[in-house]
């Protein structure tokens, strides 16, 4: 899925940007004053668009690690899967 977004020109950056934008939205939803549209309209279609920032800002991340990680490639660098070993286990970052 990742290799088909960049190849159709979608950037990390534009993922961060659409992060940023449906917190604006979802503001904006929540506090702009009633028009057409039910104040618990508002406030359900506000928390599903609020929603959206951690997927697009993981979709981001996963851009980016694939670009680094090609670039690590093109460099004749090995690829490491596991994003490179100074990176702490998934049991220090739980906590355990």
């Amino acid at each position: 899925m990742l290799r088909m977004l960049r190849s159709v020109g979608v950037k990390p950056d534009m993922a961060y940007y659409g992060a940023l934008g449906s917190i604006v939205l979802s503001l904006a939803l929540w506090f702009l004053p009633a028009s057409a549209v039910s104040r618990d309209r508002r406030g359900q279609l506000a928390i599903f668009v609020g929603l959206w920032p951690p997927t697009l800002m993981l979709l981001g991340h996963a851009l980016e690690s694939e670009v680094e990680a090609g670039h690590r490639d093109q460099e004749g660098q090995p690829s490491n899967t596991q994003h490179g070993a100074e990176q702490a286990p998934a049991a220090v970052l739980i906590g355990e």
